[in-house]
This record gives C-alpha cells, structure tokens and sequence, in this order.
C-alpha cells in the first residue's frame, strides 16, 4: 500500500498546461505569462518530480526534468514538444494507477502514527508498527491481517503482565485459558494483609478482566489467530486490546 499525493499529481498537469499555453501564445513584446509561469515551474519541479517517482511516475518524473532543463536553453518550440510528450507520458502512466477511496475515519487511521492513543504509544514502542499495520488492515476491511497483527503486541503485553506478576506466560503454545488461569493464580497468591496490599491486587484484577476479554473476543483457543476473522471480529478485537493496554500502561 502506498498514499498518493493527488494534490501534487493534479498539479503537475495544470502546470504543464498553463506553461505550454503562456509558450503558445508569448509574444516579443509581452512575455509576462512566459516569465510568471516558467519561474513557478522551474521552482516547483523538482518536488513535483520526486512526488512522481514515489507514486509510479518514473517516465513522468524524468519529463519533467528535461522540461526545465528545455526552458534554460532551447527554444520555446522544442520546449512545448518536451512537455507535449512528458503530458502523454503522464496520461499513460496515470492510468496504471489504481487508487482506493476510503471514508474519512479509515484515513484516519491510515495515516495516525499512534493509532491506539498517544499514551500507549509512548509506553509500548515496541509495538507500534504492529498496532499502526493492525489498524490499516482494519481500514481496508482485512480482518485476518488485523488480528495478525495485533497478535504479535499482545504478546508482548502479555509477557509485561507476566513479568509484572512474577509469573511465566507462554504465549507461544499456552491456550487462553492456561494463560488466563495462570494470571489469576498468580494473583490470589499476592498479598492482601494490608489496605495498600488489596488495591494493588484489586488493581490487577482489573487488568485480568481486560486480559479475559480479549480472549473473549479472540474466539480461538490459543493466542494465534484463527483460519480467519471478519472485519466486525477485528474491530472487537482491536477495541479490547486498546483497552487492555491502555490499563496495562497504568500498572506497569
């Protein structure tokens, strides 16, 4: 998956356009729409140029190039047969692109760099590529590649808990419920003599309800995600391990 500048490819053609015309129709005594629109071009080439190659534009990009460099020394005939055939080259390359519309919120996540929340970025950054690629497969409706995804941060999450508990989690071949029942021995095994004692422990409860309710919401026995998942399943999944680790972050 790669974002597309449209603004920027609208504009290369406008800019083209507009150049050839002021060429097209300059004259020796009045050459103000040559002069205005050949400085903007040779100011904005170079982006334009580079936003073409990120996009798959490597033919146009080039043109464009030989367009500034046709401006600096050649005639204006040869400069409008230049950009003649950078527009074509444009147009054809163009129409290889296939793009896809997504609502406003999908974009959103698309495009977030923390899209569970700052906090939880700042307090699990070894996760964040995987929390950032979950929530785009969410956005384009691939469920599976969702929870794939999130599956390799709860792993990490799991084994913080468990470290956080003194206990070992296997998170690799333990089920659910071994993993569940493992967290909750462990936590009736802490001490409770004291009033600070049992909020801690209380605290931690907490956290294991969240943790059980993933695993509600996973609806597959092991940590691994099943054969497949709808992108409604995703969802429940990814708003509970956003919860579960925005309460983890606090323990911690």
């Amino acid at each position: 998956m790669q974002d597309l500048d449209v603004r920027s490819l609208v504009i290369v053609s406008d800019l083209l356009k507009s150049l050839r015309t002021a060429l097209a129709h300059s004259k020796s005594d009045d050459t103000s729409d040559e002069i205005r629109w050949t400085t903007l071009f040779l100011d904005m080439w170079e982006n334009l140029a580079n936003t073409c190659r990120e996009s798959g534009l490597p033919v146009t990009a080039s043109g464009l190039e030989r367009v500034a460099k046709s401006l600096e020394s050649e005639s204006r005939f040869n400069t409008m047969k230049q950009i003649d055939g950078v527009s074509a080259a444009y147009f054809d390359e163009l129409t290889g692109l296939h793009a896809l519309r997504l609502p406003t919120p999908s974009l959103g996540a698309l495009t977030a760099s923390a899209p569970m929340g700052e906090a939880i970025a700042l307090r699990f950054p070894e996760m964040s590529t995987d929390l950032s690629e979950a929530a785009k497969c969410l956005s384009f409706g691939l469920g599976t590649a969702c929870v794939f995804h999130l599956m390799r941060a709860m792993e990490r999450a799991v084994q913080l808990l468990g470290r956080k508990l003194r206990v070992a989690l296997d998170v690799r071949s333990a089920t659910w419920g071994q993993i569940t029942a493992r967290v909750d021995h462990a936590l009736k095994a802490l001490p409770n003599k004291t009033t600070a004692q049992r909020r801690k422990r209380d605290e931690l409860a907490a956290l294991s309800a969240h943790l059980n309710a993933v695993r509600l919401a996973w609806r597959n026995n092991v940590m691994h995600p099943k054969e497949t998942y709808t992108a409604e399943e995703a969802e429940a999944i990814f708003r509970q391990v956003r919860l579960f680790l925005d309460d983890l972050r606090v323990k911690l």
